[in-house]
């Protein structure tokens, strides 16, 4: 008797849910993967662009150390360093995770990447370092 009171009530509530088969499609629904929009055109674009912003970055460098412009040079390239020194492995793992599918992963990584090298290029555009 206990059971029919306790079942009585989570089946009128029930009621009003859509049906059964509804409710999995569902949660198949939202558990299927999305396309990735990483492919590896964009990780080798987005290596194009490394590479020449690099170049600059080793341009500046070596002005810097010739002494040809002032010491504070030294200052902003230990501050683009930070983001730079962190791109390489990183697109190392976005190539890794679309390479296997991992199309979750590979969107974050890619994320970050844009984003350090955002803040790479900001720095470099405020001390007039020109890396593209």
């Amino acid at each position: 008797m206990k059971k029919l009171l306790l079942v009585l009530p989570l089946a009128l509530t029930l009621g009003g849910c859509p049906s059964m088969s509804e409710t999995l499609n569902a949660v198949q629904l939202a558990t299927v993967g999305v396309a990735s929009p990483i492919t590896k055109q964009d990780l080798n674009n987005f290596e194009n662009g490394m590479i020449i912003a690099f170049a600059g970055l080793n341009a500046y460098k070596r002005v810097c150390v010739k002494g040809t412009i002032p010491d504070s040079c030294k200052d902003t390239i230990r501050s683009m360093q930070v983001y730079t020194r962190q791109l390489p492995p990183l697109l190392t793992q976005a190539r890794a995770f679309v390479k296997s599918g991992d199309q979750i992963n590979a969107q974050r990584v890619y994320n970050t990447l844009l984003d350090l090298y955002d803040r790479f290029k900001t720095i470099a555009a405020t001390n007039n370092v020109k890396v593209s």
